[in-house]
């Protein structure tokens, strides 16, 4: 029986011997598991980073483009301004300031009406009716400037994505 016990005895310790090494490999195989996690992350973090540089370089690049276009717009040799359907004018380019002679400010609280005299628009009316479908209008009329003097401009509107109406006033003069 003793050597029995003794084989129970040394198989117990074995165990306890290969429990603690398995024990040891769990948490070497957690610490590896962790190791990988935090090299995942890492990889993740550094995509996320070139991403963001991407995003950054791009949103510069738009911002660039679209002050580009602004000034283009702003320094067209035609007159531009968008208003609304009812004619609230949202918009001006320097041209639209010189052709009437109103500044900025006092443009943008005016109705494009303001800018016809009412002989003009009982002739030949705004054709929103088209624009609202999509077809752009084209006429000649005369417009007046803030010194009440006439324009025979060429105007040609149609409407936008946006909702809003593009104008545009070729001096023809």
């Amino acid at each position: 029986m003793k050597s029995g016990s003794n084989s129970s005895k040394e198989l117990e310790k074995r165990i306890l011997v290969l429990e603690e090494e398995n024990k040891k490999l769990k948490e070497q195989l957690v610490k590896n598991s962790e190791l990988s996690a935090n090299e995942h992350i890492d990889v993740q973090s550094e995509e996320i980073r070139a991403i963001n540089e991407e995003m950054l370089a791009t949103n510069d690049a738009l911002k660039e483009s679209e002050s580009n276009l602004q000034l283009f717009i702003d320094e067209a040799v035609d007159s531009i301004l968008i208003s609304d359907y009812n004619g609230n004018i949202n918009y001006v380019n320097k041209s639209t300031i010189k052709l009437t002679g109103y500044s900025k400010s006092e443009l943008l609280k005016l109705n494009l009406k303001n800018l016809f005299t009412e002989e003009s628009l009982s002739e030949s009316p705004f054709r929103y009716d088209l624009m609202k479908k999509g077809q752009p209008v084209s006429k000649q009329r005369y417009i007046k400037t803030k010194n009440e003097n006439p324009v025979f401009v060429e105007m040609r509107s149609k409407s936008l994505p946006s909702g809003e109406l593009q104008t545009i006033f070729r001096d023809m003069t």
